[in-house]
């Protein structure tokens, strides 16, 4: 297995980087993207000019994408750069969890499903915040795993810093905080750790970056993305299917119709997971809980956490792999790993029939990522902010008062000066 990894990883890791880059070179610059950037483009060095958050989450993805288009150029390849960079590090990093908790093949088949997971693929090509945000989650859980194998202080601590970087990415992150800490409650070693000062004064290492940037953005006035967290989980509870379409999403666009997961995603420009790599997440979770080793438990008690929340938050919204759900695919990708490994020598057409499912995965890939996709234009904060202003009053005009307010929230962060967003909220009731 030795003489396997040497080149196993690297070839690993050039697929993904090669599929990503596949993808940031066709797709064209979604809204989302538009977005951050008209944010990003604002960040100079000579004058000095920050910011304090993109749209609806906090700074760490503008700062990014400037870094990017310093580095690369502003075309929307060049701006895209960084973010697949680190999409394609993810893929060693699961690598190296994967192999620390069940061995060198486990970790290569959880890195192999990281490299030609259609949603990983489509989120990190792209400069949303998907890519920080899932590489932040896979440091930080692999140092929490070095802290509870090694007790060592320093790799708490720096599990704390990855989970502050992690919530600069994006506020969902707060998730992992109740996540993890059921994951150590559940596992042995966990239990014994949290009796020693290194994960409190981890969990104080992620605290200090949240508070700094909350303390930040309330001084700035700019605390909308905390906001917007908060009113979705104000929003009436009920059971839906947000959960699992991240894994079945493709599958519920095919039965229910196209617009299912979110019709701003159309067009080759993001996806949810492949249904058969879904169903195999979904099997790997629920295996995970017989015979459970103590990383197990702890994957698993992260997965459903996750899953558990984006099922019953904002009960109105059926389907949605975006917003929470996203934290749930890595621990469901390494427990696939694991599953897969245990597989791995009862037949010899098992190794075979894995390789073929990894060449047509990344074929498959290759298929869809080759579409341009729609283009969204290149507008400053401002002009952003009188478009969705105008999209407001039609939505006003034609009833749709909650959209209607959501389009004067939006245009009101982009631009808080805006006559026209202005107008628009104080004719809403």
């Amino acid at each position: 297995m030795a003489e396997e990894n040497r080149w196993a990883l690297p070839a690993l890791a050039i697929l993904g980087l090669a599929l990503r880059l596949l993808g940031a070179a066709r797709a064209g610059l979604t809204f989302d993207e538009s977005i951050v950037w008209a944010f990003a483009r604002e960040i100079t060095v000579r004058p000095v000019h920050l910011v304090a958050r993109t749209a609806d989450h906090p700074l760490l993805n503008a700062y990014l994408v400037r870094a990017s288009s310093l580095a690369f150029g502003e075309s929307d390849f060049g701006l895209r750069i960084l973010h697949v960079l680190l999409g394609a590090a993810t893929i060693v990093v699961v690598y190296r969890l994967g192999s620390a908790l069940w061995g060198a093949r486990a970790g290569l088949l959880a890195a192999a499903l990281v490299a030609v997971d259609p949603f990983h693929v489509s989120w990190s090509r792209l400069i949303v915040e998907e890519a920080p945000l899932l590489l932040c989650e896979a440091l930080a859980l692999a140092l929490l795993w070095r802290g509870l194998s090694r007790e060592r202080l320093r790799d708490f601590l720096g599990a704390g810093l990855c989970l502050g970087l992690a919530y600069l990415a994006k506020e969902t992150a707060l998730i992992l905080l109740p996540a993890l800490a059921l994951g150590m409650l559940v596992s042995a070693q966990g239990r014994r750790a949290l009796r020693t000062p290194g994960p409190w004064l981890g969990l104080l290492a992620a605290l200090a970056i949240v508070g700094l940037e909350m303390a930040g953005s309330a001084t700035l006035g700019e605390t909308a993305h905390l906001d917007r967290a908060l009113e979705i989980v104000r929003a009436p509870p009920g059971l839906t299917l947000k959960g699992t379409s991240l894994y079945l999403g493709e599958l519920y666009r095919r039965i229910v119709g196209p617009d299912v997961l979110d019709p701003d995603y159309l067009e080759g420009n993001a996806f949810a997971t492949h249904p058969a790599l879904g169903a195999l997440y979904l099997v790997a979770v629920i295996a995970a809980w017989r015979r459970a080793d103590e990383g197990a438990r702890l994957l698993a008690a992260v997965f459903w956490t996750v899953f558990v929340a984006a099922s019953v938050v904002d009960g109105a919204k059926a389907f949605d792999p975006f917003w929470w759900g996203a934290l749930s695919l890595l621990p469901a990708v390494l427990l696939a790993g694991r599953l897969c490994a245990r597989a791995w020598t009862r037949s010899r057409w098992v190794p075979r029939a894995g390789a073929a499912a990894l060449v047509a995965l990344a074929l498959y890939d290759a298929s869809w990522l080759g579409r341009a996709g729609a283009r969204a234009p290149r507008l400053s904060r401002q002009e952003w902010a009188a478009r969705i202003a105008e999209d407001g009053e039609r939505r006003l005009g034609a009833g749709d008062l909650a959209a209607a307010r959501e389009q004067a929230r939006q245009a009101l962060i982009l631009d808080p000066g805006s006559e026209a967003a202005r107008k628009l909220r104080a004719r809403l009731p």
